[in-house]
Formats: C-alpha cells, sequence, structure tokens
C-alpha cells in the first residue's frame, strides 16, 4: 500500500509543477515582489537532437538505477527514504518534459536573480532528504552492528565462564 501512495505522491508533484508552469505562462502574470518575485522566468534550453538525445538517455540512465534501488533495496528502504526518492524523480520527469517538449523551463520563482522552478525545489529537497535518511539508516546499522558484536563478546565471556 506505502509504494501506491509514494507513486501517487511523485504523480501529483510532476502535475503541481506543471499546473504552476501553465498558470505562469497562460495568466502572463508579471514578476510579483522585489527580493523574492513569483512570475515567469524563462531558462531557454537550446540544443540540437543529438544533445536532446543524450540528456534523454542519460536521465533515462538515472531513473533506472533509481527504480531498480528502490525495488532492490525496497525492505530496506524506510518510507522517508522512498519519498525522497520519488520527490527526485518527480522533479527530474517535470523537467525532462520542459525541455523536451518545450525546448526551455518555466522557472516560477526569481530570488536576487536565482530562478528555479518547484521541480527544481522538489529535487533539491529530495536529495537532501535522501542523504539524511542515509545517514540515519548507517549510523542506526552501525549502531545494531556495535549490539551484535558486544552481545557476541558476552556470550563467549559466558560460555568461558562455564567451563
Amino acid at each position: 500500500m506505502k509504494n501506491k501512495i509514494i507513486i501517487i505522491l511523485a504523480i501529483v508533484l510532476i502535475l503541481l509543477d506543471q499546473l504552476i508552469k501553465i498558470l505562469v505562462t497562460t495568466k502572463n502574470i508579471e514578476p510579483i515582489g522585489k527580493t523574492i518575485q513569483f512570475g515567469q522566468f524563462e531558462n531557454e534550453y537550446t540544443a540540437d537532437i543529438g544533445e536532446k538525445l543524450t540528456f534523454l538517455l542519460t536521465n533515462c540512465l538515472v531513473f533506472f538505477v533509481i527504480i531498480r534501488f528502490i525495488v532492490k533495496q525496497n525492505k530496506n528502504l524506510n518510507t522517508g527514504a522512498k519519498v525522497s526518492l520519488a520527490m527526485i524523480i518527480s522533479g527530474s520527469v517535470s523537467n525532462i518534459i520542459d525541455k523536451m517538449v518545450k525546448s526551455k523551463v518555466i522557472h516560477c520563482f526569481n530570488i536576487n536573480s536565482l530562478s528555479f522552478s518547484v521541480s527544481d525545489f522538489i529535487l533539491i529537497i529530495g536529495w537532501i532528504l535522501f542523504l539524511i535518511f542515509m545517514v540515519q539508516s548507517t549510523m542506526k546499522t552501525a549502531r545494531e552492528i556495535k549490539d551484535i558484536n558486544f552481545r557476541k563478546e558476552n556470550l563467549k565471556m559466558d560460555i568461558k565462564d562455564k567451563e
């Protein structure tokens, strides 16, 4: 059941990003604000067919690796790690849609001349969360190994004392 929710989350995030981009482009929203702006900030992606194909194949390879990782490690991944991977995939897919279909990425936010879209934000947060969950998992495994070794040593001492 949890995996279906993760898939639904990824689809919802893709749709959210695409809908915000449609809203910004069809309503001709002028940038609002001074420091943090909301509006349409285009990032032209000019590439020939070979570059687009290379971009697409590279991203497909990355998706394959992430999906394979999820399938192989499904039982070992906690829900947080799965959510973070869904965020990474959905942010990437949304950017691919923009680059392959529209030949540009529509950025909706601008902070001090740095423009980004919802999908960029989702990608960054997804990678940060994934790193946090992986560090937590590694630390938990290290504690479990230490505990097992401690018990093993105590067991050896108990056996030695009984002899």
